[in-house]
């Protein structure tokens, strides 16, 4: 989820191969709604029936201000189009206790569910941080992207919790059975002009011990994790928008396609909703 415009420019022109088995049976598009300004990451309210949704709003992904949280209706249509604005690059999102808590250029956001205003700000200079995942013990995981590590919120306190070669490009996070999935942008170790394509790791919450998640054999160039109903988990690849289903037996098949820009993706009811960056809209796929 979440990046520099080195690979967002790049997606709808690289000509990557996608290491996945051939697909069997694809994701039904459900609905689509367009009026979103590059639209990184969704989260959803169920308890208040709502989507909120990062609009990166920068094409060069500078801090220009001009990023936005929308808050949205469950079919994606919009129902307050700035609910938070004044942003910088807004990417990853996640909600724990009435709050929205937003990863940005240099920052993390904690913001008031209800209101909108911006209640914390938790700085780390240069950080091109990107997804965000709130942990049932009342932690949040940050990833940043260009150090390959992942930060947490603890009791207020901001740190770096993770840092690990295994976890270059780190971006997407997943909570599953006590095991947190990280998606892989791609090995960054060349720049991103030679971007390698990256697979998904899992990090034992307890221990820290970083191991594959399914293949140990690159699926592309990661983005959003979410969960499926038979246990695997749809991973998007921001590059050529394929949605790729993985299971932890290492098999792997692409069950749909959003378009280039595919990014961080959330459940709702019986679809998954995916933003997509070049097409400044929400798209949602059945998965019952």
């Amino acid at each position: 989820m979440r990046h520099t415009s080195h690979w967002l420019l790049a997606a709808s022109t690289a000509v990557l191969a996608v290491l996945s088995t051939p697909a069997h049976a694809q994701l039904a598009e459900a609905w689509r709604a367009e009026g979103y300004a590059m639209p990184e990451s969704v989260v959803y309210d169920e308890a208040g029936g709502a989507i909120y949704v990062t609009n990166i709003n920068s094409p060069d992904q500078s801090s220009n201000g001009q990023g936005y949280v929308t808050k949205a209706n469950p079919d994606g249509s919009i129902a307050t189009e700035k609910f938070t604005d004044g942003l910088n690059a807004p990417r990853g999102i996640d909600m724990a206790n009435g709050r929205l808590y937003v990863a940005s250029n240099g920052e993390v956001l904690e913001i008031d569910a209800t209101s909108g205003e911006v209640l914390e700000r938790h700085a780390v200079e240069n950080g091109l941080f990107n997804d965000v995942l709130a942990l049932p013990d009342g932690r949040v995981l940050v990833t940043e992207t260009m150090s390959g590590s992942i930060y947490a919120i603890d009791n207020g306190e901001f740190s770096q919790w993770l840092a690990d070669p295994a976890l270059t490009g780190a971006n997407g996070l997943l909570l599953v059975d006590g095991q947190v999935l990280v998606a892989s942008i791609g090995d960054l170790s060349g720049g991103f002009e030679n971007i390698k394509p990256g697979n998904i790791k899992s990090v034992n919450l307890e221990t820290k011990e970083i191991t594959d998640f399914g293949s140990a054999e690159p699926l592309g160039n990661l983005d959003g994790l979410s969960s499926l109903p038979d246990g695997a988990v749809l991973v998007t690849d921001n590059f050529t928008g394929d949605l790729i289903k993985v299971s932890a037996d290492g098999t792997s098949e692409t069950v749909g396609n959003a378009g280039p820009g595919a990014a961080d993706q959330d459940n709702v009811g019986n679809v998954v909703v995916v933003p997509v960056i070049q097409s400044n809209a929400l798209v949602a796929f059945t998965i019952e």
